[in-house]
């Protein structure tokens, strides 16, 4: 197997990383600045009857919501690119349990 030039792999890792989407956020309802929830479609916390509109912000503030789509683990991705170059560095192998996100949008 011929080693792929250094051109050849620089675009490569840039290429991973422009399709390497962000981490998800965790899960966490009772965070009081940052709180994250899993939504459906009866309850989104932007909804007037929604638990979270109950919680105060300080004056002058309102909330402003995020919405994570596409949430799928990083693995999905690593799988194929090992078929065609090979196990990945330690490094990266730790980052393949994680949850991703393909994008992500506002509510107002």
């Amino acid at each position: 197997m011929n080693q792929p030039s250094k051109e050849n792999l620089l675009r490569f890792w840039q290429a991973v990383e422009a399709l390497t989407p962000q981490e998800a956020a965790k899960i966490d309802a009772i965070s009081k600045d940052k709180p994250v929830y899993s939504i459906s479609k009866s309850s989104c916390p932007w909804s007037p009857d929604h638990e979270h509109q109950k919680a105060k912000t300080p004056k002058g503030y309102k909330w402003r919501y995020y919405v994570q789509a596409a949430i799928y683990g990083s693995d999905h991705l690593m799988r194929p690119l090992e078929k065609k170059i090979g196990e990945p560095p330690k490094e990266i192998i730790e980052e393949r349990n994680k949850e991703s996100r393909l994008f992500d949008f506002s509510v107002n």
